[in-house]
């Protein structure tokens, strides 16, 4: 009995699987450009928060950079020059221009791929503001960051003439 109950309700749930009226060709061409338009609007998405995450770990480097020359203006306010301490400031120094660089070359190449994805890409005249003026805030971005290096390395050559 309870095969044959079984074997009745598979029986149903198949055939009123099948019964079901496929899509139209409209609702199917709906769906496709539905589909389509939130692939577009992810892909914008994507390279607006890419570009941003960019942003951020410049001004973060930049805010640690100047953070380092802070130390320098301390210690050289109260007059404590220590050779040791000046090799540390050196060290973190040339770290920090390897990063810098490296940071360079990550934003060349992040641009080349978002040109390519602007071009390659049907965005609206709206969207490409918004990408462009990202870009240029990252250009923004690599000055400050350029300025508190430069400031940087003249606070460490003013610490040096003090050893």
């Amino acid at each position: 009995m309870k095969k044959l109950f079984f074997i009745l309700l598979s029986t149903l749930s198949i055939s009123s699987a099948f019964a079901q009226n496929p899509c139209t060709q409209d609702e199917f061409q709906a769906l496709v450009h539905k589909v389509d338009s939130l692939e577009h609007q992810l892909t914008f998405i994507k390279l607006h928060d890419e570009l941003n995450s960019l942003i951020s770990d410049l001004k973060s480097s930049a805010n640690s950079t100047n953070i380092s020359a802070l130390g320098i203006r301390i210690e050289a306010s109260t007059g404590y020059f220590d050779k040791e301490l000046f090799n540390s400031f050196q060290a973190n120094f040339e770290s920090s221009k390897y990063l810098y660089q490296s940071c360079l070359d990550h934003i060349d190449s992040e641009k080349s791929y978002v040109t390519v994805i602007m071009l390659s890409h049907s965005f609206s005249l709206t969207e490409l503001t918004v990408l462009n003026h990202t870009l240029t805030t990252i250009d923004r971005a690599c000055e400050a960051y350029k300025a508190s290096l430069d400031y940087y390395e003249e606070l460490l050559s003013i610490y040096k003439r003090h050893l």
